[in-house]
């Protein structure tokens, strides 16, 4: 996937509206640790995703449908789609090893470089998108917006299911007893395949 930076993404996750750049922040010392913070971790973020797509319509779903799309909100949510595509996103393991390390003697900055790894795997996850979506429209359909697992009453218990569907092990993310993804920055989700309305005349 390729890597993409957004300074405002991440002032708008450090709760810092309103400011385009880092470089606009008036407090010098506030300045250089977040800048600091993004030169360390974008070069230890390494975008990777796998995605595959499952077939809804009656009588050719695959047994682990039903299981995938447990709640009511998820089930509106593919309502009338005839497929999904399910994916898998990350930017690996070593971000978040060095957040750790930092973690227990500098902790701003364990959090500043936390904010950069959230930036940074949302915009993997929308550069799928775009992708994704742009596959479903050449394909004759029109894709829904993304969801998560977690997202209103999904359950994070179908983590498993996708990450099994995707084969998230080939990009080395799996998932714990509690269904928390890891490595920690990584995102799973679902788009939807909607026939495309044909105009009337």
């Amino acid at each position: 996937v390729p890597l993409t930076w957004d300074e405002r993404a991440l002032l708008r996750t450090l709760k810092i509206p309103g400011l385009r750049s880092v470089d606009e922040l008036e407090e010098p010392t506030l300045r250089g640790d977040i800048r600091r913070a993004i030169e360390i971790g974008v070069p230890l973020a390494h975008p990777v995703a796998t995605a595959r797509w499952v077939d809804l319509r009656p009588g050719r779903a695959p047994a682990a449908v039903p299981r995938m799309f447990v709640g009511a909100s998820a089930a509106r949510w593919v309502e009338g789609c005839e497929r999904a595509t399910l994916i898998v996103i990350t930017i690996g393991e070593p971000l978040m090893t060095q957040v750790a390390a930092l973690a227990d003697d500098e902790v701003t900055d364990a959090y500043h470089l936390d904010a950069v790894g959230s930036v940074l795997v949302e915009s993997a996850a929308d550069a799928v998108d775009r992708d994704v979506g742009n596959a479903i429209r050449r394909a004759g359909y029109e894709p829904t917006a993304r969801r998560s697992p977690g997202y209103g009453d999904w359950p994070l218990s179908v983590q498993p299911l996708i990450l099994d569907w995707c084969g998230a092990s080939r990009i080395g993310v799996r998932c714990t007893d509690e269904h928390i993804l890891v490595p920690a920055k990584s995102i799973t989700a679902v788009i939807g395949w909607r026939p495309r309305r044909r105009a009337t005349t």
